[in-house]
């Protein structure tokens, strides 16, 4: 699919990108590549690689949401990385709503999706693929139930909606296709890439930072000892 046609400006609080779509001589897609999480850098260096030679024009889009003090200095660290990965870089600044119901993280995340989908139609993406993992998925199950969400909260993050998608988090059920955290920060360490610790994810007032650093941990030890955890699926065999 070619880039499309032009799309109005950018909303107000976006930078280090124009304010027109690039010429459509080749279909892109933009990668999701957020400071704080090493699941965004090694897909992208390996996007821009095999985008290269599928005629793929591949951006990254990095939020800064200007929520702590010092995350513009590092927005501009992360797109001179996604730079020389060989990708395009946008950095989003979109306006957070603190009053907005739900709180802080989601209000987040809603002008996080926002912001994408704008730039996505600004530059005739095909897809913006996010860098969630199986961690990301458990610990929103854990929370939505935390909070009272019932049934409802089994079906976890959505795999796709728009312009985003998940493809870290597997192909329907078969979770062989997907990704744990520990995997994409060994990936980084093995490629000398760098990532940024959000402190917000240390936080024990954050339900999320109690999630990821108490109870999960705690689901997945093992009574019987360290070494006699269960294996990860394996995919299963086809027909002869």
């Amino acid at each position: 699919m070619p880039a499309g046609p032009s799309a109005p400006p950018s909303p107000s609080g976006s930078s280090g990108s124009p304010t027109t779509p690039a010429p459509a001589t080749s279909p892109r897609a933009c990668w999701s590549a957020s400071p704080g999480a090493p699941t965004r850098s090694r897909p992208l260096a390996t996007t821009c690689w095999v985008g290269e030679r599928m005629g793929l024009a591949t951006e990254a889009a990095i939020v800064d949401h200007g929520l702590q003090d010092g995350s513009a200095s590092v927005a501009a660290r992360a797109a001179a990385q996604a730079e020389r990965l060989g990708a395009e870089a946008h950095v989003l600044t979109p306006s957070v709503d603190l009053a907005a119901p739900g709180g802080l993280e989601n209000a987040a995340r809603t002008a996080r999706h926002d912001a994408l989908e704008h730039l996505a139609r600004e530059r005739g993406a095909l897809a913006v693929p996010l860098g969630h993992t199986l961690d990301d998925q458990a610990e929103q199950v854990l929370m939505a139930l935390a909070r009272g969400a019932g049934p409802r909260a089994l079906a976890g993050i959505r795999r796709a909606r728009g312009h985003l998608s998940r493809p870290f988090l597997g192909t329907g059920r078969d979770e062989t296709t997907a990704l744990r955290r520990a995997d994409t920060e060994e990936i980084c360490t093995l490629h000398d890439l760098e990532w940024w610790e959000d402190p917000m994810n240390a936080d024990p007032e954050s339900l999320r930072s109690r999630v990821r650093h108490r109870a999960l941990p705690l689901a997945a030890r093992d009574p019987r000892g360290p070494d006699r955890r269960e294996p990860r699926p394996r995919r299963r065999p086809g027909p002869p």
